[in-house]
């Protein structure tokens, strides 16, 4: 999350850094402002299925993913690419809408704490 604010307080400096051209920069820092806002949701949507993999849970983090995908990032892209005059700005909206969707979803999961119980065993080592 603290990574955030350096593109979202610098992100017409970190742009300059890339291109001379002012126009892109604008259009690039708008973009890491959006994403810079999504950066705790994006923390959530990795780290929890990750952990839920680990627990050999993976249905949901599939469905998560699955959801925020299709649902989600896709449409709102396509929505505000196609139909606002966001541009990149509007894709990005839509990646951090999906981001946020999963976080708070993945962080359901996690608190209602159904994929705590009946973790399977791990599988005995085949060389001992």
């Amino acid at each position: 999350s603290l990574m955030g604010l350096a593109p979202f307080f610098a992100g017409d400096f970190l742009m300059g850094i890339f291109t001379p051209s002012q126009e892109v920069v604008e259009i690039g820092a708008a973009a890491l402002r959006v994403e810079a806002l999504a950066q705790p949701f994006f923390a959530l949507s990795v780290v929890i299925p990750g952990m839920l993999r680990g627990a050999r849970k993976t249905k949901w983090p599939f469905f998560v993913g699955l959801v925020g995908m299709w649902a989600f990032r896709l449409p709102i892209c396509y929505y505000m690419t196609q139909f606002t005059s966001y541009g990149l700005a509007g894709a990005w909206v839509g990646m951090a809408m999906d981001l946020a969707v999963r976080g708070i979803l993945c962080l359901i999961l996690l608190k209602g704490g159904k994929w705590a119980t009946d973790v399977p065993a791990a599988p005995e080592a085949a060389s001992k």
